[in-house]
């Protein structure tokens, strides 16, 4: 734990001149007392993580200028539209006479497949993906090499890590054969997750639901799995000579190290258990903070970027807040005299440790997680020894094979219960909160924890809704998020909130990532409805997970669309009530009055010229939301509703400013004082289009779009007045 803390102390040495910690570690080194000896322990881990090389800065690299970089695959490639994509971890970056490490995972876009081994050495141009601007907060790109020839891809030896995972590969392949048989069903994708680490074998709403709960952490290889494995192994070692017995949960360790690779929170347990076991070995009771302590500095030696891994962080933290919840315990005797409350405070202790890390990254706080890991750790313990058990069985013949398989299914069923559960049953919260005051809440949090009194558990209560609720403003107010190359709105006012569209791409979770943080720093916790204007992928997909995460009363869409892709899991979901739009409805949602002014009952409008189309009303301010449609649409729109039907202060530019929409007619009847879009930076397709902006120009309507402004925001101020704030992008 000293050398830890010594860790620690480096990363804040490293921007200081180097006298400064050479002098700190020449006094540590001086003193010979017991203290200075546990100094000098800190100043060890100072200076090692001190002398790693710097991470990139604001100055480096230069994208217009190419790097040379060693780079190691961290998956398969993929064919995209324009070329290969691989991702790698970057182990050395070198520009000019500048060295530099990238802690953060990349992508190398490749004109061909790449061919030899794991390892690279590359030479192209470094940069980061356009991010996302909302409320002056930038959620950044990944970073991306961009190799123009295959002649800068050079094939390097695979080296002990990479052989390593070469033989993690080959073995999870024999595994992955092996759970082939039940792989549709429910029990084999569980046990491949649990077993492998691969998460992506669950359907999206099953991990969902696992992070609503709080223990998403199952399905991703930790600490834990190896505890469970070394647990049963030594349950299963009494049956056996007691040398043999011994043995077995230090062979259940490494043999799952060799299986998974050299994860970071892999290694970290594994090397405790060596350590444990080397101590008792020689006699000496093991000191689990000791352990930990040396193993941390340890990794962060073998990988200088360790500090920066977000999976790092939350193994060691929630570790550390394990061995250190007997202190959390203080005078709380209710919670410690018995094995229940101690797992209780235990598993709330590696929650509230992780607050730091977990919630700015997150920004979801699921407060059932402590008694719901209660039951879901144990449970997830049965089904990885029944997932080996059915693997060793496969192996050795099929007499139990089918038992085995039944069982799995069965014990895998109850994680599929909790996707069809509605999200108010788990009472998750969406905060928006960074490091600092994270670290705040969860400092109050072990205070509260540990001297239980009423005014310190208010002053908890108190800090929550403080630190992760920002101030709902008392007027109404309308959202343009920045969710890329798609679109979301959302419109509140007194507390109640409606999100027209969530944006989204394939694969990934886009409610997560994208609407959960923007919501949580809107200070919205729950939804009145949700719009669906079309189920188009950047309009849909964030919407269907964000129903796993907030109650939604209500699901608002144009019916007739076929049950398909998003929408017909948006439409299956759980909670929110369907209600389907048709031209002149009309409902209000705080002082914001809403009609429907297309499509029409019976019309036969296909594609985008069959999104739902808004006008929103709000003190006299009304704002025309115009989905995806196109020219047609417009006419018929026109026709029908008049000039004044149209007219608005705010146009949104439907199907994000493309150039078949928007027509010179609907402009003019429209007439607004502001036009605003939804695009994506540096988009493909070139939203907004050079036309539509020239037709804006020459009217003298001012434009606003997500990928120049970021996030837009809207505020009614008065009758008929409105004040506009654009995010910093």
């Amino acid at each position: 734990m000293t050398l830890l803390a010594g860790g620690v102390l480096g990363c804040l040495l490293r921007p200081a001149p180097p006298g400064l910690a050479l002098a700190w570690v020449a006094a540590a080194l001086a003193l010979r007392t017991k203290s200075g000896g546990r100094l000098a322990l800190v100043a060890v881990g100072a200076l090692a993580v001190w002398l790693a090389p710097p991470a990139l800065g604001r100055d480096f690299p230069d994208p217009e200028r190419p790097v040379r970089a060693i780079a190691r695959a961290a998956g398969p490639p993929r064919a995209g539209s324009f070329g290969w994509s691989l991702p790698v971890r970057i182990e050395s970056l070198r520009q000019g006479g500048r060295l530099a490490l990238l802690a953060e995972p990349a992508f190398v876009s490749l004109p061909a497949a790449p061919e030899g081994g794991q390892r690279f050495h590359l030479t192209g141009y470094l940069g980061r993906a356009p991010g996302v601007y909302n409320d002056a907060s930038a959620e950044l790109g990944p970073w991306r090499l961009r190799v123009k020839s295959a002649h800068f891809v050079e094939p390097l030896p695979a080296g002990w890590r990479g052989e390593w995972r070469g033989i993690s590969r080959r073995l999870q392949s024999k595994v992955g054969q092996v759970l082939g048989g039940v792989e549709g069903g429910r029990g084999g994708a569980l046990a491949r997750a649990l077993l492998l680490g691969e998460a992506e074998a669950l359907p999206p709403r099953v991990r969902r639901a696992l992070r609503r709960f709080g223990v998403a952490h199952l399905v991703a290889v930790s600490g834990l799995h190896v505890t469970l494995l070394a647990g049963a192994a030594a349950l299963a070692g009494r049956l056996l000579p007691r040398p043999l017995g011994r043995t077995l949960p230090l062979a259940a360790c490494l043999g799952y190290l060799a299986l998974i690779g050299p994860r970071p929170s892999l290694v970290r347990a594994s090397a405790m258990v060596l350590i444990a076991a080397a101590a008792i070995r020689s006699g000496r009771p093991p000191q689990s903070l000791h352990a930990l302590g040396t193993v941390a500095v340890l990794l962060c030696l073998l990988d200088p970027r360790g500090l920066s891994d977000l999976g790092l962080q939350l193994t060691l933290a929630a570790t550390a807040g394990i061995l250190l919840s007997g202190l959390w315990l203080g005078s709380n005797r209710c919670l410690g005299r018995s094995v229940l409350g101690r797992a209780v405070v235990a598993s709330l202790a590696a929650q509230i440790a992780t607050w730091p890390f977990a919630l700015p990254a997150f920004h979801l706080i699921a407060p059932i997680s402590p008694v719901a890991n209660l039951v879901a750790v144990p449970w997830a313990g049965v089904v990885l020894v029944l997932a080996v058990a059915r693997c060793a069985g496969r192996v050795a013949g099929a007499v139990l094979d089918a038992p085995l398989g039944w069982a799995l299914e069965a014990a895998a069923s109850p994680f599929w219960w909790l996707a069809g559960l509605p999200a108010q049953l788990a009472f998750v919260r969406p905060v928006g909160c960074g490091p600092l005051a994270a670290t705040a809440l969860a400092l109050v949090a072990v205070a509260a924890l540990r001297y239980p009194r009423w005014a310190m558990a208010g002053a908890t209560w108190w800090l929550v809704a403080t630190l992760s609720r920002p101030a709902v403003p008392a007027n109404p107010e309308l959202r343009l998020l920045d969710v890329g190359q798609g679109e979301a709105i959302l419109l509140t006012d007194r507390g109640r909130a409606v999100l027209i569209d969530g944006g989204g791409w394939a694969g990934g979770d886009p409610a997560a990532e994208l609407l959960l943080p923007a919501l949580a720093r809107a200070g919205v916790r729950e939804l009145a409805a949700i719009i669906l204007t079309h189920p188009d992928l950047d309009h849909c997909a964030g919407l269907q997970g964000l129903v796993d995460y907030l109650p939604v009363a209500e699901l608002w869409t144009p019916p007739g669309w076929p049950g398909r892709g998003c929408a017909l899991e948006l439409l299956s979901a759980p909670g929110p009530r369907l209600r389907p739009l048709w031209a002149g409805e009309r409902f209000a949602v705080g002082r914001w009055e809403f009609e429907a002014l297309h499509p029409r009952a019976g019309a036969r409008h296909g594609g985008n010229d069959r999104s739902l189309v808004l006008r929103a009303e709000a003190m006299g301010v009304r704002v025309l939301l115009t989905g995806d449609v196109e020219a047609e649409a417009e006419r018929a729109i026109l026709a029908r509703e008049g000039r004044e039907g149209v007219r608005c202060e705010v146009l949104k530019l439907a199907h994000h400013g493309s150039a078949t929409s928007t027509s010179a007619p609907f402009l003019e009847a429209a007439a607004p004082r502001l036009a605003v879009a939804s695009a994506g930076a540096g988009n493909r397709y070139g939203h907004p289009a050079a036309r539509v902006r020239g037709r804006l120009a020459a009217a003298g309507i001012p434009l606003l779009s997500t990928d120049r402004h970021g996030q837009i925001r809207l505020r009614v101020v008065r009758p008929g007045g409105f004040s506009l704030v654009a995010g910093e992008g």
